[in-house]
């Protein structure tokens, strides 16, 4: 079950620093889908009417995006603007060929669902309470306010021109992405900084070029900060990791051999930022947020949590050792029926399932993911968890069927499926490589 808003909302508001560790055990558990990428302020209760919640800043303190303490936020929001402003989008056509192309099938596949559109339906039902409550101020004025200060977003023209705005008073996130800016005193500057990532969020399905449009400027701008040496470094950390692929072998399962050989552990890192992959992660911040510029930070972040994971070689070994021991009889099945199972392992290991499962899904599974503490064990059990989910339907497959459906998943019950993964943990210790110690 998820949190309730009013958790969160005591959290975010801390005074001065942001108590992450509880923050993190709440988000474990969910982030409500009505409010997970909403960034406005919402009343809950009677007595939370003068506090005000924006549940996108979740991931972004679970990422280390927004530092925990907030004496410096509004300087910090602002350095990261600059940073973001100074990077170039530009692509070789080859590249945006490969990008866009798989942006416009991923975007027909999952935003044309009816199950995402419902989804961003849910997260923008509840109309915007005032910035402040104040007896003085009607909500609906204050409301009114909030939208008028907000109106433009990600669907905007970038040819179109806010005439009751003067430039002093625009500030330019990307190109046709503008936001007022508001800044009378503290509090307001803060609140004002914040808008310029998490304004409010979709309140339909990215249309395609819009989609298109912001995909490769994230990309874009990624591929800049890494030939620049700007990408965040990786300071999480997993128990032996620091293997070499040749060195990666468990127990019971050894992937060498079916997997390109030849790579150092450096470069099979990179998987990650292979410009298909980086589509299917960054989607769900697409999801999120309307701005490029949070897009660009989380994707970036998230990533950056993902290179501490072992070599893909190494990952392969855990997780299909691990569905060896806890599923012999579906492992046999597809060794008999000759499933391409290492090749459906590795797209689910590289894009974290965000190509494969429905966003509504996606949204869900990242709270989980993003507020774990081992991504990479957590990742496993539920790949695992989804094998015995399907078990009896793929059992009825031959083996083209079972690879369609694996890379192309139901919409499942997340809460169920972490359950269950948590409850295999404890019957299936993950297999870890061995390292090689001469």
């Amino acid at each position: 079950m998820s949190s309730s808003m009013q958790d969160f909302v005591e959290l975010l508001n801390a005074e001065q620093y942001v108590p992450i560790t509880k923050l993190r055990e709440n988000a474990r558990h969910g982030i409500s889908s009505r409010v997970r990428g909403v960034s406005g302020f919402f009343v809950t209760s009677s007595n939370l009417s003068s506090l005000y919640y924006r549940a996108s800043e979740v991931w972004m303190y679970l990422l280390e995006i927004l530092s925990s303490d907030k004496t410096n936020e509004s300087k910090s929001l602002v350095d990261l603007n600059e940073s973001y402003q100074h990077l170039s989008s530009s692509l070789s056509s080859s590249i945006t060929s490969v990008i866009l192309k798989t942006a416009l099938h991923h975007h027909l596949r999952r935003f044309s669902n009816p199950t995402y559109a419902s989804l961003i339906s849910s997260l923008t039902a509840e109309p915007l309470p005032p910035l402040d409550s104040s007896p003085s101020q009607p909500p609906s004025i204050e409301r009114d306010r909030v939208n008028a200060n907000s109106s433009t977003d990600v669907t905007n023209s970038p040819n179109s021109n806010p005439n009751s705005k003067s430039p002093s008073q625009i500030l330019t996130l990307s190109d046709g992405l503008n936001v007022p800016i508001v800044a009378k005193t503290d509090k307001a500057n803060v609140q004002a900084q914040h808008m310029r990532l998490l304004p409010p969020p979709p309140t339909s399905p990215l249309t395609r070029q819009n989609y298109l449009t912001v995909i490769q400027e994230v990309i874009g701008k990624y591929y800049a900060a890494r030939s620049a040496g700007l990408l965040p470094s990786a300071r999480y950390t997993i128990p032996n990791t620091n293997l070499k692929p040749q060195e990666s072998q468990t127990q019971g399962c050894n992937v060498e051999g079916q997997v390109e050989a030849g790579k150092s552990s450096i470069e099979w890192k990179e998987e990650w930022e292979d410009s298909k992959t980086l589509v299917y992660l960054a989607t769900p911040f697409c999801c999120t947020y309307t701005r490029p510029i949070a897009i660009y930070l989380s994707l970036a972040h998230f990533i950056a949590k993902l290179k501490s994971f072992p070599p893909l070689p190494s990952r392969l070994a855990s997780l299909l050792t691990l569905f060896r021991l806890s599923i012999p009889d579906l492992f046999g099945y597809f060794e008999d029926e000759q499933v391409n199972y290492i090749q459906v392992a590795m797209s689910w290991l590289t894009g974290m399932l965000g190509r494969e499962m429905c966003l509504a899904n996606v949204l869900r599974l990242w709270d989980a993911y993003i507020a774990s503490e081992d991504m990479f064990e957590l990742h496993c059990y539920v790949c695992v968890a989804i094998l015995a989910t399907c078990k009896e339907i793929l059992e009825e497959l031959d083996s083209s069927e079972v690879r369609i459906m694996l890379l192309d998943l139901p919409p499942l019950d997340i809460d169920r499926l972490l359950q269950d993964a948590a409850n295999m943990k404890m019957a299936y210790p993950l297999p870890r490589p061995v390292e090689d110690l001469k």
